[in-house]
Parts: C-alpha cells; structure tokens; sequence
C-alpha cells in the first residue's frame, strides 16, 4: 500500500489523440476520487499526469514525455479501436517496459467490444499482454466508468482490491441511507406542521387549512415508509452482487479463462464480501460456494 507518493505523478496517461474526451473524464475523476479515510491513505490522487496543448506542439516533445514518464510511478494505458496505431502510446509503453517497469502498467479496456481484447491494445502493450506480463487489466466491457476509475485508484496505491472496492460500496450505501433518512424526515416533519401551528398560531393554522388540504402520516406510517425504502436500497446492493458473480463464472463456463480477467473476479469477490460484511443477508451457503467458485478462478489464472 502506497502511503505516500514516491514520484511527482501517480500515473501517467497514455491515449490516441482522438480519445481525448475518455483521457479528461479519467483524469478529473482519478483526482478527485474519495478514497478510504485511514492512516497512510492520501486525501486524493493529485497529480495525475495528462498532457495539455502548449507541451503538444513544443519542439522537444518525446524529450518532455521521457521526463513525465520518469516522474510517474504508472502508466495507465487509454486501449480503444484508436490506439491501436497510435504512435505516442506505444513509444511510451516501450519506453516504460524499458526503465524495468512492466509490472507498473495499467490498461483501460474501453470500447473493445466487438473487438477482443488484444485487438485495442497498441502492439507493444499487446506483446505483453499475450506473454502474460501484464499484470494489471481494467476491462469496461464488464464494469462502468465509476467501478473502472475505483478499479485504477486501488491499483495506483498499491491498495488491497476488495477492500478498496468495500469501502467505496460502504460509502455509497451510507449516502443513500442517509438519503433515505433524510426524505423521512422531512415527509414526517410536513404531515405534523398543521399540528405545530395550530400550537403557534391558531389563526394561521385555521387560515392555511381553508387554503390547502395537506396530508397527515402517522407515526408508524412513517416507520413503515422508512423500512420500505431500506429495504429497497438493500435489495439493490444484494441483486447487483449476485449479478456480477453469476456473470463472471457463465463467462467462464462459455469462454474458459481467456474470456474473463483477473480484475473482473475481485471485483465480483468484493460485491460478495460487501454484503457479508454491511450484513445485509448472512453469510449463507450460496454467497460461500460463489466466493469459492471464484477464488478457484483465481488460482487458475495464477498457475498460467
């Protein structure tokens, strides 16, 4: 775990030229990505490294990429049907490998599909992903853009992966309690207004009432509204870690390990154990035989 940053740059983004929309949105949201409140954890990822305009056109170019590229501790490769001929990305992913820093590169597989893989690789990267030296593989095909962005931060900080991926799941279901509590609040705080002016002014409450007709709740009714909520926002988190699960080992069993990666089975592993531990359901013996299923995964790939 990285708890402090022993380059200038975290990462260095590497893209065709015609990504540059996916290059900023990555960017902006590497930097300013919550990460977990702990000790030896940094606030943020600042800085990424991406270039601008005026390094573009300066006369010494590759010069100034030699120098980023030295001042950052990975390389997080942009992979769509674009940079697969691009020449900066390639230049730079060989200029990595050849500082001995192979095992410091990210790729970001976006918009492969219909294409495999290797397919939006530049050639170099692809070398290394077919003599299995690549290490690190964040595939879009199998996650969205925030998942993705988490995926690169816990790799960046050299941070345990499930446990990264907890905590940005804990956090988001604390928002979305928090959420829910709020509404409550404020519905049960509007169903007894009418009653607190009647208090506070009577003439007011009586004035207001021959204007609108404002529903009341009662107290168990509001109970009940908050239950309800809970448990559709829990309901959410367990169907979504069951889904990711199931969609990792049916691609296994349709394609066999070339079909899925390494990042794909944490993430799923990670789904399962947010729910273990947020104790939403108990730790029943489907979660255990999916769990199991999936670290058999793992070891298969590792023994390739």
């Amino acid at each position: 775990m990285k708890n402090k940053m022993e380059h200038k740059y975290w990462g260095f983004l590497s893209y065709s030229r015609r990504d540059i929309k996916i290059c900023l949105k990555l960017h902006k949201k590497l930097e300013t990505l919550s990460l977990p409140k702990q000790k030896g954890i940094p606030k943020n990822l600042y800085p990424i490294f991406k270039d601008d305009e005026e390094m573009s056109t300066s006369s010494n170019l590759w010069e100034e990429i030699i120098q980023r590229l030295n001042d950052s501790n990975y390389l997080i490769v942009i992979c769509t049907p674009n940079s697969k001929d691009a020449v900066y990305p390639n230049k730079e992913i060989e200029y990595f490998i050849s500082q001995g820093k192979s095992s410091k590169i990210i790729a970001l597989i976006h918009q492969a599909s219909p294409f495999s893989i290797e397919d939006v690789m530049p050639e170099t990267l692809r070398e290394l992903y077919i003599n299995k030296k690549l290490k690190h593989i964040v595939d879009m095909n199998n996650m969205n853009f925030n998942k993705a962005s988490q995926t690169i931060a816990a790799y960046l900080l050299e941070f345990d992966y499930i446990k990264f991926m907890n905590y940005q799941r804990t956090r988001q279901l604390k928002r979305r309690v928090f959420g829910t509590v709020i509404l409550v609040v404020l519905f049960f705080f509007i169903s007894i207004f009418p009653t607190l002016l009647m208090f506070i002014s009577p003439s007011s409450y009586y004035e207001m009432v021959g204007r609108y007709k404002t529903p009341t709740v009662t107290q168990d009714q509001a109970e009940k509204i908050s239950q309800d909520m809970m448990d559709i926002t829990v309901q959410f988190y367990n169907n979504e870690a069951y889904e990711i699960a199931d969609t990792v080992l049916k691609k296994y069993s349709e394609g066999g390990l070339k079909n899925i990666s390494i990042s794909e089975i944490y993430l799923a592993i990670s789904y399962l154990d947010g729910v273990e531990e947020l104790s939403i359901i108990g730790a029943d013996n489907e979660i255990k035989q999916k769990r199991k299923q999936l670290e058999h995964l793992i070891q298969l790939i590792n023994q390739n």
